[in-house]
């Protein structure tokens, strides 16, 4: 599982038969094919001369032919104001470069990087000019090893993943390697991505600097930026978007001091996500029979006391997932699944009858302190002594934690009748279990 490939001839064949089935372009002049910086039908071209040149400086032979002749179909329909054509053979040519990063054929990162950038400033309704540029760092995405850089165009879903493997020490002290990917279960919301525009780019790199801050032991220290352009605009639906790593032999998990088993899970910048399976890792299969217990766990068993054996458990994966509702940095970490909720913010010390005592917000946090998303967080009044006979919570008393911090924020709870109160939130997610957070005393006037 060194390197997966997804192969997008369809890409460049389409570009070969654009050369083939309309007029011959013309030997490549000294001088750049599109010189004029505005279009008479009102695009803005001043891109073009630029994207010529890189074109064919990063393209390889025999591909940089075919490029050649993309690329002048692309300035003829800016300066023909035909922004249909210029989307489309400006995806062309992004769907062609993602093929050579694949094959690791582009040319220098750099110039690369900057004709990604124009060609996803084509697509996006002005022409090709310089006002439209995303400026995305898009170097490490086509230059190194475990980069990704993926095109979607709204003809099929493939997931989005890296080019090779990231090496690692497990937890077993054994040397492993690591796969990241993204991929959807659902479609993307072309009408808010781009204008509606068919076109989304995945881009990616390891974390090698600035790491996150892990309050959850991390798996060898693993972290993968991933991000995408447009950066705006929802998904069909929330749970489409799945990041995950698959490992080249399983990992066994350490314990904590009281024996818990610990789950793994995908951290988003400092969010846990929910679980998540990934489908493309099937091709990892292998990794389930390459297990640490034939192998280093076999062997501990027969000659390390029982003591140093705690420190290893019984659950061992040969993945991490976890669904995201937006793309940042992520990283697989071991979360220890005695969390607890905390009562950021708690009601009123004095409310009239039928006034919020709100809002009230809840933070749900794993047993490292690390928040997590998407928790049920419930609402309840606390039976002790002195509460009014029949006093209910009224209103919405449930809700979600966030994926940006783990909280969640509950408004518009009324309570009917006079009396001391207290409230509690208890919370509910599988795999975790959470202690139940109180307020103080608070009073409900008439």
């Amino acid at each position: 599982m060194n390197t997966i490939w997804r192969l997008t001839a369809t890409g460049v064949a389409a570009m070969v038969l654009l050369s083939c089935s309309e007029s011959a372009p013309s030997a490549v002049a000294p001088e750049p094919i599109a010189a004029h910086s505005m279009s008479r039908p009102g695009l803005a071209c001043d891109l073009t001369s630029t994207m010529t040149k890189d074109a064919e400086r990063w393209f390889p032979d025999p591909e940089r032919k075919d490029a050649r002749a993309v690329m002048k179909k692309v300035s003829s329909a800016c300066s023909a104001g035909d922004q249909a054509k210029v989307t489309k053979y400006a995806t062309l040519l992004l769907l062609g470069m993602e093929m050579m990063v694949l094959q690791e054929r582009g040319g220098d990162a750099q110039i690369g990087s900057r004709l990604a950038n124009a060609l996803l400033a084509c697509t996006s309704g002005g022409g090709c000019t310089a006002a439209a540029l995303p400026n995305l760092d898009l170097a490490g995405a086509l230059s190194a090893p475990a980069g990704m850089f993926r095109v979607y165009t709204g003809k099929d879903d493939d997931p989005a993943v890296a080019r090779a493997t990231i090496p690692f020490t497990d937890f077993s002290g054994n040397s492993n390697a690591a796969l990241f990917g993204v991929e959807l279960s659902d479609g993307w919301s072309w009408t808010a991505a781009n204008g509606g525009t068919h076109l989304v780019l995945v881009y990616g790199t390891p974390v090698v600097e600035d790491p996150l801050a892990l309050l959850e032991p991390g798996f060898g220290g693993l972290q993968y930026d991933i991000k995408r352009w447009p950066a705006n605009g929802p998904f069909v639906s929330d749970d489409i978007v799945h990041v995950s790593v698959c490992f080249q032999s399983e990992v066994s998990l350490p314990h904590d001091d009281t024996g818990e088993s610990p789950q793994p899970r995908m951290q988003r910048e400092s969010t846990l996500l929910t679980q998540h399976l990934p489908e493309f890792c099937r091709s990892a299969s292998s990794a389930r029979q390459a297990s640490l217990a034939g192998g280093f766990t076999a062997i501990a068993r027969a000659v390390l006391p029982a003591r140093l054996l705690a420190m290893f458990s019984h659950v061992r994966t040969p993945v991490v997932g976890g669904s995201a509702l937006d793309f940042s940095r992520f990283a697989p970490v071991i979360a220890g699944t005695s969390g607890r909720l905390e009562l950021v913010e708690g009601p009123k010390s004095v409310v009239h009858r039928g006034k919020s005592i709100g809002p009230i917000v809840v933070r749900a946090v794993s047993g490292g302190g690390t928040p997590i998303e998407r928790v049920q967080v419930t609402l309840y009044l606390k039976r002790n002594k002195g509460v009014p006979a029949g006093a209910v919570l009224v209103g919405n008393t449930k809700g979600y934690t966030l994926e940006a911090d783990g909280t969640v924020t509950i408004d518009g709870v009324t309570i009917a009748k006079p009396g001391g109160y207290v409230v509690c939130a208890r919370g509910e997610l599988s795999g975790f279990t959470f202690a139940e957070t109180c307020s103080q005393l608070f009073h409900i006037r008439p």
